[in-house]
């Protein structure tokens, strides 16, 4: 993208100018960081979903099986940030006094196992491979099966084949449309889920909100560098994350207003958090991490005042509090769905391949310069992607696998429609539309397999 402005207007209006060129750069980077996370995981998503199905069918939706009943206990989230090394002996304290419901994210789980600290749950939802391999890696290797585990339905599903504990709980993300197509429960009730965030941490504080904990204490929330560290001690991994230099980093406040270095990912995290945040009523959200970037809409204190000051005091956690049967959900409702999305998928092939025709037909006759008959084509390649559109395994399955390639071909369409030169037009429509008709058609046979298991389950 380039940036073109009058200097008069940068010398008019110096504030506003800045104002407005440091949103344009925010958003742009936001739209950039945005799409690079679609195209990394916008397959795995579906696929984790599909495959994930099963285990969702198996165990308790922890917002409908708990709705309610934490509320106003005392939830510590725990991330991985340095400053978490200050506070371990004081989170074995409050864990062996059962003060606080102690939840993890990330790799903290790994800094709290080698400080002989057992949380309360785990929580995970990244899409990616590398989730079971480093995150998780030290739990499988030892076989630890005393951790319970809640997970996000569109989470790599690598970490539920090979997580040792029984005791296992679902949440419904956003970016999971199988489940969210496919189940209902029982009463009217309506199925909460929680949104897709750039960090594990944003998601589980969701979650720990809309359980009714009260308050949500932030540990190891950095969002910031600490002595050039990225992680806390006790993560395998932490050293190849070591800060060796500061070009590409900003700097932000603190806790306690001193200037800490962070990073553009960092910094958006920490934006995002905010934002959710703000949409948070009646909840005391309370950040303990010393030397972490601050965070609107939390107040610091350190964990130490929180002890002493009877914040955290008497023995809240419930044994056992896991041990929850599977959600019913509606069966009917669930075979019925199954059944409209398994139709539509049998018939998509042939409507991509009508669409493939199509677009052929399209780029022979402009190969023979034939512009008049091309023009009467368009009606036709209307007609048959409409019916693409209209297909329910492409709503739910297909298009979100393949939102770039779609998002990019919908994006050029309000400019090449009237578009007068009829050869540049087909180019334009025949390459974007094509590749993602070419992409749909390699995903449809991928999912051959996974089809079939989701079927098999269900019925």
């Amino acid at each position: 993208i380039l940036f073109v402005d009058l200097p008069s207007y940068r010398n008019a209006f110096p504030e506003q100018h800045s104002a407005f060129l440091h949103q344009f750069q925010e958003i742009v980077s936001n739209r950039r960081t945005n799409l690079a996370t679609d195209v990394a995981f916008e397959k795995r998503w579906i696929v984790n979903s599909l495959l994930n199905f099963k285990a969702v069918l198996n165990t308790p939706n922890i917002l409908v099986e708990r709705a309610g009943h934490f509320k106003n206990q005392p939830a510590i989230l725990v991330a991985a940030g340095p400053s978490l090394d200050y506070e371990l002996e004081n989170l074995k304290h409050i864990k062996e006094n059962g003060q606080a419901y102690i939840f993890t994210v990330g790799s903290a789980v790994n800094s709290l196992l080698s400080a002989g600290i057992r949380p309360d749950a785990q929580c995970t939802y990244d899409p990616g491979a590398d989730n079971q391999g480093m995150v998780f890696a030290r739990i499988t290797k030892e076989g630890i099966n005393d951790i319970p585990l809640i997970f996000g339905s569109s989470v790599g599903y690598e970490v539920l084949q090979n997580y040792p504990g029984q005791n296992k709980l679902h949440m419904i993300t956003s970016q999971d449309t199988i489940s969210s197509y496919l189940l209902k429960l029982d009463n009217e009730n309506q199925l909460d889920g929680v949104m897709d965030a750039p960090t594990i941490a944003i998601v589980t504080l969701q979650l720990l909100y809309k359980l009714g904990f009260n308050p949500i204490i932030l540990v190891g929330q950095n969002l910031a560098y600490a002595d050039n560290n990225y992680y806390a001690g006790g993560i395998e991994y932490g050293d190849k994350f070591r800060l060796t230099q500061t070009d590409g980093l900003i700097c932000v406040k603190d806790v306690e207003g001193k200037e800490v270095y962070t990073s553009l990912v960092f910094d958006r995290m920490r934006a995002n958090m905010e934002q959710f945040i703000q949409h948070m009523t009646d909840v005391n959200i309370i950040n303990t991490t010393r030397g972490g970037a601050a965070i609107k809409g939390t107040t610091y204190h350190t964990l130490d005042e929180l002890m002493t000051s009877g914040v955290l005091s008497s023995n809240v956690v419930e044994q056992e509090w896991y041990n929850i049967p599977p959600t019913v959900y509606d069966r009917d409702y669930l075979c019925r769905y199954f059944n409209r999305l398994e139709k539509d998928y049998q018939q998509l092939p042939v409507l991509l391949e009508q669409v493939n025709r199509t677009l052929e037909e399209i780029r022979i006759l402009k190969e023979d310069r034939n512009y008049e008959q091309i023009n009467r084509c368009w009606p036709k390649l209307d007609r048959v992607f409409n019916k693409v559109k209209k297909n329910l395994f492409y709503k739910q399955v297909i298009h979100p696998m393949n939102r770039v390639t779609y998002n990019l071909y919908f994006g050029k369409l309000p400019t090449v429609r009237f578009e007068p030169n009829q050869g540049l037009k087909a180019d334009v429509i025949i390459a974007s539309l094509g590749r993602a008709v070419y992409d749909s058609m390699v995903d449809m046979q991928a999912l051959k397999p996974l089809m079939n298991d989701l079927s098999q389950c269900i019925r």
